[in-house]
């Protein structure tokens, strides 16, 4: 801490002071001088002399508050900024951050509210991770237009990292770019650009805030993102993770084409190519190799030693993952090994409590309720993740499947009706859940509403259509199904399932059974046993 006369000196209000008085001494030796020669009044010299020094404490003042810059009147920066910080820092082992205001790169320098508007929205996003100190306002504008140091600047305000940007703006069209920088090395950490359009600045900045907050988490091991087990530290490894179907940050989506799947598992590849040790993305990476089954013929390409490979790579970097514990669950269930998937499951649910991410966890957990048939279970699961995450198709899907199960067709439908608006092939297995209930309750009407919306969601239409037209004529219906099994490239596990549905609901009772055989008995697709109590197949 400096002494009060150091803090004078440095503010110049000591060179102020005695400059002042130079000033005022003259002045007064002059009106003392013409006083007489110009017959002024006596009591001139007394106004005078209290004028300045009334003026005197007024400089004063200001020299304490205001600094004449370069660029103008500047207020003088507090003296602790540089000494005050670290102090504060020193109780305060959390990694600290200063946001610089964002720099107008546009040709006509015409894009400074925009700037400033995405720094005051990244304070802002940063400042609710509570594991993040993020310096104030206040400090971070006041280097705005300043080109100093960074690593004096990271000195001066006592944080540890530096982000800063800028602004360019072309057109409609605007580029953001943001860097995170170690103040104490002049290391680049970190670096991305976001190209937007000029549609909605609000929704622009907020989004590229939520964008780099992600960014800086797994950077530097803060936030919510950093306690899950598993997680990554590295950026690029993270967002080929995100572009692999996943959701909330870590939940992973099966996708339901065959070209987006391959996409999912090349993106999950790339990174633990870059991070080896991400064990949630070798998590994904057997979850999506042990499923690969469920669209191509036999799986992908060494699936079940690729599947094993993932597997033994997450279990031995985070052994008590929830994540991993509920993958072990699904795989012994997948060989019939119910008393052991039983058991992981358990554990996963603990793990999951402890690591404080239930939420993240529901999906897993109904899942393996429901393949171990537990539905009562599965179906509180599943609701807890709807609560979570309402627009996840694949939970509404399962959800409505598991009430189906349970004999509740008109819940089953409910469920499906929340995405009755959506289309695309995310929600196929939500409305074909809403088919087969509509096939249960008997009700034409409701049959054919539910297979045209199904049918407008898929792109590739399987029998969707087919039956749609025949309908009313069982005969045409069941040859086109043979006619389906017949094509070489419905060979998958998929396929016979929607077929066998079908055959159940034209009372083709053998076949429906001879399908379900080929592949439920499998010790690959075991566990897929929970697909034969649907009610639709009750006579199957």
């Amino acid at each position: 801490m400096m002494s009060r006369f150091d803090e004078l000196r440095r503010r110049g209000v000591i060179k102020v002071g005695i400059a002042y008085a130079i000033v005022a001494w003259l002045l007064i030796q002059v009106v003392v001088s013409v006083e007489e020669p110009l017959h002024l009044p006596e009591w001139l010299d007394t106004v005078v002399i209290v004028l300045l020094a009334i003026g005197f404490a007024v400089a004063l003042v200001v020299a304490w508050a205001f600094d004449m810059t370069p660029e103008g009147i500047q207020r003088t920066a507090p003296a602790n900024r540089g000494a005050a910080a670290p102090a504060a820092a020193a109780d305060d082992d959390r990694p600290s951050i200063a946001v610089l205001p964002f720099a107008d790169m546009s040709p006509d320098k015409d894009q400074e509210y925009f700037g400033d508007g995405m720094t005051e929205e990244l304070l802002s996003t940063l400042a609710r991770i509570r594991e993040l100190r993020v310096t104030g306002r206040t400090s971070s504008f006041y280097y705005k237009g300043r080109n100093e140091d960074l690593r004096k600047i990271g000195e001066a305000l006592g944080v540890r990292y530096i982000l800063e940007g800028s602004v360019r703006k072309a057109g409609e069209q605007v580029r953001v770019t943001a860097q995170l920088i170690d103040a104490r090395s002049d290391a680049h950490l970190w670096s991305e650009n976001y190209d937007r359009t000029l549609d909605d600045l609000f929704r622009i900045q907020d989004d590229i805030a939520e964008s780099v907050a992600k960014a800086l988490q797994i950077t530097l091991g803060v936030g919510g993102l950093a306690t899950i087990p598993g997680m990554t530290r590295n950026p690029d490894a993270y967002e080929e993770y995100l572009k692999a179907n996943i959701q909330r940050g870590v939940d992973i989506d099966m996708p339901t084409e065959a070209n987006k799947f391959r996409e999912s598992v090349r993106h999950l590849e790339r990174a633990v190519g870059i991070d080896p040790h991400f064990s949630l993305a070798w998590v994904g990476l057997h979850f999506l190799y042990g499923n690969s089954w469920s669209l191509f013929h036999g799986g992908l390409p060494q699936a079940a030693e690729k599947a094993k490979e993932a597997m033994e790579r997450s279990l031995g970097l985070t052994p008590d993952s929830p994540f991993v514990l509920a993958n072990l669950s699904h795989s012994h269930a997948r060989h019939g090994r119910w008393a052991e998937s039983d058991e992981f499951l358990h554990k996963a649910i603990a793990a999951a409590k402890r690591s404080a991410v239930e939420d993240h966890f529901c999906f897993r957990a109904g899942l393996c309720h429901h393949i171990l048939g537990r539905l009562d279970e599965a179906i509180d699961w599943y609701e807890r993740a709807r609560m979570v995450d309402p627009l996840n198709a694949t939970n509404a899907a399962y959800l409505s499947d598991a009430y189906l199960s349970m004999g509740e067709p008109q819940k089953a439908m409910a469920e499906v009706d929340r995405f009755a608006d959506f289309s695309g092939v995310e929600v196929v297995l939500v409305k074909a859940s809403g088919a087969m209930a509509a096939m249960v309750t008997g009700d034409r009407a409701e049959l054919v509403k539910r297979l045209k919306q199904l049918s407008a969601s898929e792109p590739v239409s399987v029998l969707t259509g087919l039956m749609l037209d025949r309908l009313d004529d069982r005969d045409a219906a069941i040859a086109e199904m043979h006619r389906v099994l017949e094509a070489p490239q419905m060979q998958t596990a998929f396929i016979k399932n929607i077929v066998a549905i079908w055959a159940a609901y034209w009372g083709e009772i053998e076949l429906a059974l001879k399908l379900m055989r080929e592949f439920l008995l499998s010790d690959q697709n075991r566990f897929l046993v929970f697909l034969a109590w649907r009610r639709i197949m009750q006579d199957v």
